[in-house]
């Protein structure tokens, strides 16, 4: 079985606006990401808040999503977010990890990186492009303890400079992969690219 841990407890501060929660293709950010993760078959997925944390349990209210509460999300970055999501997965046999604010990664990057696993390529994949690491790796079980207890630098970069050795790498051409959402400007040319428009 598979999971995935979502950080999504920031503050949003560039934006001006919370960002997990904006409106994406007749759901929101967060909601797109959740549906594409179901799609290829993840079932325990873990959404970590902080930040008006009880707007996201209420929208997702119905879901059989776990949504954890992280209490210092104002002081600690996303690292420590997905290490309280990672203490979470009670049984999948890997996770993919990831923030709430890449929604325009496809279904078929999630497919792809998922087959790769399923393939046997490896426990820890890692989709590349250019060169370049990206979001989301695929993180098997046997890596998660490695995650809860690093205290190194770079946050999940260097989590995954330590394994880099273990890790199978998948070219994806995917440019949904170089999309996140921190800004209004960013967020207007996301609508714009999709031709989904909604009022700002």
């Amino acid at each position: 079985m598979l999971g995935a841990v979502i950080a999504a407890a920031g503050l949003s501060s560039r934006m001006g606006d919370f960002k997990p929660l904006l409106p994406y293709r007749g759901k929101t950010i967060l909601a797109a990401t959740v549906e594409k993760l179901r799609a290829v078959g993840a079932k325990e997925i873990v959404i970590v808040a902080g930040h008006r944390h009880e707007e996201i349990r209420k929208y997702f209210k119905d879901s059989s999503l776990k949504i954890v509460y992280n209490p210092h999300y104002r002081e600690r970055d996303m690292l420590y977010s997905l290490q309280c999501g990672i203490k979470n997965i009670k049984k999948a046999a890997a996770a993919f990890i990831m923030p709430a604010d890449m929604p325009a990664i496809s279904l078929q990057t999630f497919a792809d990186i998922t087959n790769a696993w399923q393939a046997n390529k490896g426990e820890l994949i890692i989709p590349v492009q250019n060169g370049r690491w990206k979001h989301p790796p695929l993180i098997g079980r046997r890596y998660f303890a490695d995650i809860i207890s690093f205290s190194g630098e770079n946050g999940m970069r260097g989590i995954l400079n330590k394994l880099e050795k273990k890790a199978f790498l998948i070219e994806i051409s995917d440019d949904g992969l170089n999309v996140d959402v921190d800004t209004p400007e960013e967020y207007r040319r996301l609508l714009e690219t999709e031709g989904y428009s909604e009022k700002l």
